[in-house]
């Protein structure tokens, strides 16, 4: 597995981005149309070689609260999750979106963690 992301999640998208493409000098992956945030809350940004996601918190007040995870790159989402499971790690729900799958789990520390296909 390569760890190629780390999401942030904020009740404040584009206070986030703002922050990490004009003082962190990130560049804007995702989407790349995007001046200051994602409508849909969801923006991908990148500096040699390393990529922070900016997630509209789920609730309000949830933003920075131990809700960041690093995210795993994986070929085969079922096959990584069944590994995990099989290795004595409690893995949440396979979830299914458009064109991607990801599931969450938590380190020994009670980390959050992520595998995705994307």
């Amino acid at each position: 597995m390569l760890a190629t992301r780390y999401i942030f999640f904020s009740d404040n998208v584009q206070r986030m981005v703002s922050f990490y493409r004009d003082v962190m000098r990130m560049t804007v992956l995702m989407p790349p149309e995007s001046a200051d945030h994602d409508p849909g809350g969801w923006v991908r940004l990148s500096s040699s070689g390393v990529e922070v996601a900016i997630h509209r918190a789920g609730k309000p007040g949830c933003a920075g609260r131990n809700r960041n995870k690093l995210v795993f790159i994986v070929d085969d989402v079922g096959a990584a999750r069944e590994e995990l499971r099989k290795a004595g790690v409690h893995v949440g729900k396979h979830h299914f979106y458009a064109n991607s799958e990801c599931c969450d789990f938590k380190d020994p520390d009670g980390n959050t963690l992520q595998i995705s296909n994307r």
